[in-house]
């Protein structure tokens, strides 16, 4: 059916007889992230909150490419308007989720470089080369302090104690005020997920309804801005983060890497989400169901997606992140 009206093109278009095999590769592909989610999950050693909600993201997107090679073998005139609905809210916004583990794979690396702090009294080992002081070295209180600061020169003094000591309630409460920003930034991941169902349920009816159309229109591009800002203000929190003395920078370097390959998807959306259609099985350029737009699709959706979450479950997260 052809609307009077352009409304928006479907993201990721709907699937028609040449979307088969790719939907079948990336069904065949998330479901194997999932067996090694299942086997994380499964060992004490790797299990962890983040292995069991990245498991359910890519269960989900196993679910939703089985569907897309189902209907793309469904006549056209017989696709499904609800399936149609939920493509658009999980590749709309779904991907905010990984964002998620991401932003709970940095929080540990930050919030133990910050109590990593060395302790003010200890010696370093190598202090205890030197040989022992003379017997009458400690007969004057002074001269037996000032020795100890020329054989151990790592040994602080008493306002470098004092300041230690000080230092460790602020510290604590800068973990404090750290730890609850990681988790407001966390719950403002939602607001895109709500917007998306918003965007998903009024979607199949903007090619009826113009006023629909003009809600949908405005409010796909909030949710894909919000993305995008959620996935800059990760990739600062990871800028910030390394200049830290005492950071772990090979793993937040990887948190880093992978937030900026996920960045791709909402950079990606940005640009289409201008198309508009007169029909959602339109074939014609800006309808996002072309062979190119479909190709560009995968790679700047599908693919970072699936590369981010694969890795991931590839790594032991609980070892490489402290958690």
């Amino acid at each position: 059916m052809s609307s009077p009206f352009g409304f928006p093109s479907p993201v990721g278009g709907v699937p028609f007889d040449s979307d088969f095999g790719p939907s079948v590769l990336f069904a065949a592909l998330f479901a194997s992230v999932c067996l090694l989610g299942l086997w994380r999950a499964a060992v004490k050693r790797t299990r962890t909150l983040l292995v069991i909600a990245t498991l359910i993201f890519t269960i989900e997107r196993t679910v939703i490419w089985a569907l897309r090679a189902q209907q793309a073998q469904t006549p056209s005139e017989d696709f499904s308007r609800t399936l149609t609905s939920y493509w658009q809210v999980s590749f709309g916004s779904g991907y905010v989720a990984v964002f998620g583990k991401l932003l709970a794979a940095l929080r540990p690396l930050v919030l133990a470089a910050l109590r990593d702090a060395p302790a003010p009294f200890v010696l370093a080992p190598a202090a205890f080369a030197r040989g022992p002081p003379a017997p009458d070295a400690y007969a004057d209180p002074e001269a037996s302090a000032s020795l100890l600061r020329t054989t151990y020169p790592g040994m602080p003094g008493d306002e470098a104690k004092a300041e230690a000591c000080a230092a460790y309630p602020a510290a604590a409460r800068r973990s404090t005020r750290i730890a609850r920003a990681f988790t407001a930034l966390g719950l403002q991941s939602l607001a895109p997920v709500v917007a998306g169902i918003a965007v998903g349920y009024l979607y199949v009816d903007a090619e009826t309804s113009a006023r629909k159309m003009h809600v949908v229109r405005p409010l796909r591009y909030v949710v894909t801005l919000m993305c995008l800002a959620l996935l800059l203000t990760l990739l600062e929190m990871c800028g910030w983060a390394y200049r830290m003395p005492r950071m772990r920078r090979m793993p937040l370097l990887l948190v880093g890497a992978l937030a900026l390959v996920l960045t791709a998807v909402p950079v990606y959306q940005l640009f289409i989400l201008g198309n508009e259609t007169t029909s959602l099985v339109s074939t014609a350029p800006g309808s996002d169901n072309t062979r190119a737009e479909k190709a560009a699709f995968y790679v700047f959706q599908a693919v970072p997606e699936l590369l981010t979450s694969g890795t991931l479950m590839a790594i032991n997260a609980k070892e490489v992140f402290g958690m």
